[in-house]
Formats: structure tokens, C-alpha cells, sequence
């Protein structure tokens, strides 16, 4: 499972990142707005898993409800994806898929 933030607690440490979600079950899919049924979310990990076994690639799937206090998308997606470890640094391997309602 690869949508792993750090294992400290970034909210306590770190107030610049408090608006960023959290994903302290490190699933490959945060459903924050509630877009997905059960099914379709174990569908989405399953299908992310046997892609990542075979590509070496992390994808994380996250929807949200806002990207506030961010005004580009692109920005947040980025501030999230590096908070949370998604790829590997050395491999630049890593993508997040972010989804706003």
C-alpha cells in the first residue's frame, strides 16, 4: 500500500501541512468525499496493486471535497503526493490521482 504519509504525525509537527488530508491507514485509495461505493474502492486497490506489481509504480487515488487554502490543483496534488511518500525519490515513480467533487 503506497498512499503511506510518514509515520510521524504530521499535524502535530508541522502546522504548515494541518489542511493536507492524512492517511494514516496508508491505502492506495482515500475516498474523503465519499464518491465510491465499498466494492468500487476494493476494485480500484485491486487493480492498483496488480499494476504497481508488475510497473514498479506507486499510484494513490484521493478524493476531496476542496483543495483549500490551495488555488491550483497541481500544487495541492503535489504538496500531498510529497507528504505522504508516494514513488520513489530516486525513481520518480510515483503519481497521485487526485479527484475534487
Amino acid at each position: 500500500m503506497l498512499f503511506g504519509c510518514k509515520k510521524t504525525n504530521v499535524l502535530s509537527q508541522n502546522t504548515k501541512h494541518t489542511h493536507l488530508p492524512v492517511n494514516f491507514e496508508k491505502s492506495t485509495v482515500v475516498d474523503l468525499s465519499n464518491m465510491f461505493s465499498n466494492t468500487e474502492i476494493k476494485a480500484l486497490k485491486d487493480k492498483i496493486a496488480n499494476y504497481e506489481t508488475f510497473s514498479t509504480n506507486e499510484i494513490a487515488l484521493l478524493t476531496i471535497d476542496s483543495i483549500t487554502p490551495y488555488k491550483n490543483p497541481h500544487n495541492h496534488a503535489t504538496a500531498v503526493a510529497n507528504l505522504c511518500g508516494i514513488g520513489k525519490k530516486n525513481l520518480n515513480n510515483g503519481l497521485l490521482i487526485p479527484i475534487r467533487k
